[in-house]
């Protein structure tokens, strides 16, 4: 499991940015001569982006992912705006997120609230990203309250509300927190960040329902729950690589009559606190996850064919090569100024 995380990892920082730097400059055409149009141009592309790293990762990775129901997850209203939180236990929690996006269509607009330095630790995900509307955020309310408090486009929006994956450091700083302000503390995970929660469901009057999921890894036991399961502990195998994961999908529709507030996402985490606490992982009643294979490996192929085209041509000539470094300068300047 270790070697097939290292593919992964080696999948997103050197293959998926070729295809990244073949397609940059048209992109950027597209995006310069029709501004509007071509926001569905980058969701497509983005959402094929998503779907071949969801397919690798369930093949590779997670190939024993089991829910507690699958009809929640067949039933999405997308008509709607979707809410979709889930809790942070470990850095390979947004691997997982691209699994649960091969149910959605290519056509929706699939957006995430992420930390910014994202857009600069992986090019791919930054670049399509901030032109098909993810939300890029600095994790200081008062910087980022301008994004939140406003109205969004989007057909499903990911976020984790604790703002950053769960450790013992982190608990200790939330726990802190918590006896300062009087507020809820939890076991299994940090106080979340309602204040920005609030903003987006306040904003957002489309969004009638959230999808909360919580995950547990069989290898991240409840003893050992605060330790730091990174992507560079993995690596350094340090934890082993969980064979099977659990997911509890829970279905909460927002009462738009009154004002939604912290205690309602309390009570949310008090729920998934509890879950953690009692579940058992040999004994649950829980199913193997749909997957659409099909669609998974067809836009795994579609991605692998443009990136072998840009890999022969950055090899065969020296311009090429230029280009590509080039292209990743005028991207991170780009980056750096807009958001």
């Amino acid at each position: 499991m270790l070697f097939n995380l290292i593919i992964i990892v080696m999948y997103f920082v050197f293959y998926i940015n070729f295809f990244l730097m073949f397609i940059f400059i048209p992109s950027i055409g597209l995006y310069i001569v029709y501004p509007i149009k071509s926001i569905q141009y980058f969701v497509i592309i983005k959402n094929i982006v998503i779907n071949s790293i969801g397919f690798i990762t369930k093949i590779l990775l997670f190939p024993n992912i089991y829910v507690n129901s699958n009809n929640i997850l067949t039933k999405y209203n997308i008509n709607n705006k979707n809410l979709i939180i889930s809790n942070h236990p470990s850095e390979l929690d947004f691997l997982l997120s691209f699994i649960f996006y091969n149910n959605c269509n290519l056509i929706n607009k699939n957006i995430c609230l992420v930390k910014k330095m994202i857009g600069y630790q992986i090019p791919i995900i930054g670049f399509f990203g901030l032109l098909s509307g993810d939300v890029f955020l600095q994790r200081n309310i008062n910087n980022d309250i301008n994004k939140l408090n406003k109205e969004l486009n989007f057909n499903f929006m990911l976020l984790f509300p604790e703002g950053t994956c769960f450790n013992y450091n982190k608990k200790l700083i939330s726990d802190n927190y918590c006896d300062k302000n009087n507020l809820m503390k939890f076991k299994f995970h940090l106080y979340p960040r309602t204040t920005g929660f609030e903003l987006i469901i306040n904003n957002n009057k489309n969004i009638n329902y959230i999808y909360d999921l919580t995950i547990i890894y069989d290898e991240i036991i409840k003893n050992n729950y605060g330790d730091h399961y990174n992507i560079i502990n993995y690596l350094l195998n340090k934890f082993k690589i969980s064979n099977k994961v659990f997911i509890q999908i829970t279905k909460y529709k927002i009462n738009r009559k009154k004002s939604f507030n912290k205690n309602i996402i309390e009570n949310i985490f008090l729920t998934k606190d509890n879950f953690i606490k009692k579940f058992d992982i040999i004994n649950n009643n829980f199913i193997p996850i749909k997957y659409n294979y099909n669609k998974g490996f067809g836009c795994f192929i579609i991605i692998n064919l443009i990136c072998i085209i840009s890999i022969y041509l950055y090899i065969k000539y020296y311009f090429i090569r230029y280009l590509y470094f080039f292209q990743f300068l005028i991207y991170y300047l780009y980056f750096f100024i807009i958001v």
